[in-house]
């Protein structure tokens, strides 16, 4: 399927983790599809290896990314740019999600180019980690060519206090890694604190609501998507959607 585009080509192929963490250690992708069950070492851990040893780009492709919520940001916490679902054959033959991968695939390789080793290849070469990883099904692959970025958040939700007096406010921002940064920064606040707390976390927005319920389980404590015409409220923690800005 990802070899119908002609700007991406094959690079190697990853029967699972342990073997992708080793394979990219030798030949530095410029993109890796990360599946994350697998044998002898899982997505998460070999995302984790992987960023420590061989940094590059990945992007998390699985079954259900709804129902493998928390280990899709354990990855995105290790340092996964995406998660995007796997494309499924339809009842009529056809590939259902196969031009969002495409998407996501172009999306990330770009952003993450910023970040690219250096001695990445000058073509843009994508790897797949998958327990059924073939040449036919699973390949891996790279944008021959680069453009430039150009999307741009959209206008967004407020949050508009009622009047000019409210309690202090904490805003934090996130992108790569950023999912388990937040974790461990919000649950080491204090019950009681004095303030709110203002997310603005890079998160593809089919996603964002798992983002808030895997974030609220991980602290043990309410977070909430921000919503317009909320008025933040001390010890209150609130999560921007994905395509929008947040205003006070």
């Amino acid at each position: 399927m990802v070899t119908s585009d002609a700007s991406l080509k094959i690079a190697w192929i990853a029967k699972d983790g342990t073997q992708a963490v080793e394979m990219a250690a030798k030949d530095v992708p410029d993109l890796i599809l990360m599946d994350l069950i697998m044998p002898r070492m899982d997505g998460v851990e070999a995302t984790r290896k992987i960023m420590r040893e061989s940094p590059c780009p990945i992007l998390v492709v699985t079954a259900t990314v709804s129902g493998n919520a928390a280990l899709v940001y354990e990855a995105l916490g290790a340092g996964a740019l995406d998660a995007v679902n796997t494309p499924t054959l339809g009842a009529h033959g056809g590939l259902s999600g196969a031009t969002e991968l495409l998407r996501r695939i172009h999306l990330v390789e770009r952003f993450g180019r910023h970040d690219a080793p250096s001695n990445a290849s000058s073509n843009a070469v994508i790897a797949t980690a998958s327990k059924a990883s073939s040449a036919a099904t699973s390949p891996s692959i790279v944008p021959a060519s680069s453009r430039a970025l150009t999307a741009l958040p959209a206008a967004g939700s407020s949050i508009s206090p009622e009047n000019k007096a409210h309690s202090p406010i904490i805003a934090i921002g996130a992108s790569t890694g950023g999912p388990r940064a937040l974790a461990a920064v919000l649950a080491a606040l204090p019950l009681d604190l004095n303030a709110s707390v203002l997310v603005v976390q890079h998160v593809s927005v089919e996603f964002v609501a798992g983002f808030v319920t895997w974030l609220s389980s991980e602290i043990a404590r309410p977070v909430e998507l921000a919503r317009r015409g909320v008025v933040p409220r001390a010890g209150q923690i609130l999560v921007a959607s994905e395509d929008r800005h947040m205003v006070i």
